[in-house]
């Protein structure tokens, strides 16, 4: 399987509460409504999607297994729906040439998530390696996610520059074809 790199790696990770929050709004604008486990399981792919294409985790939070799957650590989900803003502020911190990296690797993310019910997420995660290998209360290994991912793809996301490009050859596309006259 192809290990997929960047010669470049976002020097900061994300603050928790921020992403979290990014990940509320988009989906309250979207009109739809997302639970705490829905959540912490997305939470979950970001990290190991980060690993897979950056090398490097989103966020420093532990993430341990529990009977109901993946668990962030430092997460308050109640908390969260109070303060939800949409602004991811991380973005700050990260030098301008990754934001659209990681806005579009975000975006693949919630878009491929988005199919799935709460619990046919559960139903894919708890067949994945870094879940079944791990003891219920303990913490998933950092090495085994970042690994699993490395050599699986389980959403089927495109690296972000390359799905940037292609979403941008797309629009250029179209908006060429409605520029002609028929």
């Amino acid at each position: 399987m192809k290990k997929y790199s960047y010669n470049f790696k976002p020097d900061r990770t994300l603050d928790i509460c921020d992403l979290a929050n990014f990940i509320i709004t988009q989906y309250n604008k979207s009109k739809e409504e997302i639970d705490r486990i829905k959540l912490e399981y997305i939470l979950y792919y970001i990290q190991g999607y980060f690993y897979k294409f950056f090398g490097k985790p989103a966020f420093n939070s532990a993430i341990k297994k529990v009977s109901s799957g993946p668990q962030i650590t430092d997460l308050h989900y109640q908390s969260l729906i109070a303060l939800s803003h949409g602004n991811l502020t991380a973005f700050n911190k990260v030098p301008n040439h990754y934001h659209v990296l990681i806005a579009q690797l975000l975006d693949d993310i919630l878009h491929e998530t988005s199919f799935y019910s709460t619990k046919l997420l559960y139903d894919k995660i708890s067949n994945e390696k870094p879940i079944f290998k791990t003891e219920i209360n303990d913490e998933i290994n950092k090495k085994l996610l970042s690994g699993y991912f490395h050599d699986y793809n389980p959403l089927n996301i495109d690296k972000p520059l390359y799905s940037y490009r292609k979403k941008m050859k797309l629009i250029k596309t179209a908006n060429s074809v409605r520029g002609k006259s028929y």
